[in-house]
């Protein structure tokens, strides 16, 4: 049983109960961990973390911890005795959520049985039920977003090609779900939601930050320079620079390596070759080459891409920089032996 996609649907069943923000979904995952370890009181916020993971199989990190254990304070499911976090049990069996848990377990053993199903009978592979549930867990994470906007009509589920055998397997799958087996889909929008909750919990620490990056430099990478560029879509071009604008905001500073952008124009004049060609083969297509066909782009549009993207770039304030000498800070570099020293590793290995 994937304990990570048992405790998303439980977080989605949490938000629907509780109807109240992300951090209040976590409190019953903690009021029944309290129940569960019989903890006496809660000093080492680390090995918490350890056990949410062990039990539930979320990484929750220690400030998101300090968060939800306030919020249990305020519920009285904890209570504050100098450095530590004393339980209170019986406030603490309020939200136990075994009989959820229960239910849940229910519909995901349910669905990966339907996925091993599906897998075998319309694209004869044969697949053990840890490999569903792994293929059935990251093909969410990826795509939580995807199918929460393609649950509202608002697009189409992300295209996935036969070339990637793994995920079109889970892509055919969801897609024949959603028109043939809504009971299914709808499991599978929850655990979506409940992955979005999660990833929440963790980026709201850097929107509470209060200092700022002014002395930190951010190098961005080929995919991302990609989807700013507006190459996969609005949606994901909106993200990048909600991302870029987050970070602006605390003073940070925004790289690009040159053999990055060399790479990024490399990959679109790449696409001006294969736009309107007839020998096009998507199960051999770039991301960015896939975007454009199906999206009807000409190699004009292309184009005009990369010939804008230089002053694109400048306007969200990234500049484009060369590789830093390696011998400029060869002081503080570690050698190559020392480093297999640190790591336990003998030479040939690793």
């Amino acid at each position: 049983m994937d304990k990570a996609v048992l405790s998303l649907a439980i977080l989605k069943v949490n938000l629907d109960h509780l109807q109240k923000d992300y951090i209040e979904v976590f409190i019953p995952f903690l009021a029944t961990l309290i129940i569960q370890k019989g903890y006496e009181r809660i000093i080492d916020i680390n090995q918490l973390g350890k056990d949410f993971e062990a039990e539930y199989d979320l990484l929750i990190p220690p400030y998101a911890l300090k968060a939800i254990l306030t919020r249990a304070r305020k519920k009285g499911i904890v209570k504050l005795d100098e450095d530590m976090f004393v339980p209170v049990p019986v406030k603490a069996r309020k939200y136990d959520f075994s009989k959820s848990s229960e239910i849940q377990e229910k519909r995901q053993v349910s669905i990966i049985e339907k996925l091993i199903t599906f897998c075998k009978e319309k694209h004869q592979e044969n697949m053990t039920t840890e490999e569903a549930e792994d293929l059935f867990h990251t093909f969410l994470k990826e795509h939580d977003i995807e199918i929460l906007f393609a649950a509202e009509g608002v697009e189409e589920l992300p295209k996935v090609t036969h070339i990637a055998r793994k995920k079109y397997l889970i892509y055919s799958f969801i897609k024949h779900t959603q028109v043939n087996d809504l009971f299914a889909f709808a499991f599978i929008v929850d655990i979506a939601i409940g992955h979005v909750l999660a990833s929440a919990l963790i980026y709201e620490r850097f929107v509470q930050y209060t200092g700022d990056l002014r002395n930190v430099g951010l190098y961005l990478d080929t995919r991302f320079i990609l989807r700013l560029l507006g190459v996969e879509g609005k949606e994901q071009k909106e993200a990048c620079v909600e991302f870029l604008k987050s970070y602006r905001e605390k003073k940070a500073k925004l790289f690009l390596f040159e053999h990055t952008y060399d790479e990024v124009t490399g990959i679109l004049r790449e696409c001006i070759r294969w736009v309107g060609n007839k020998d096009y083969d998507p199960r051999k297509a770039s991301p960015a080459l896939r975007f454009f066909v199906e999206n009807n782009f000409t190699k004009s549009d292309v184009e005009e891409i990369i010939v804008t993207a230089p002053e694109e770039l400048k306007a969200y304030n990234i500049e484009i920089t060369a590789i830093p000498d390696p011998n400029l800070y060869s002081a503080w570099q570690i050698d190559t032996q020392a480093c297999r020293r640190l790591c336990k590793l003998t030479p040939g290995e690793g």
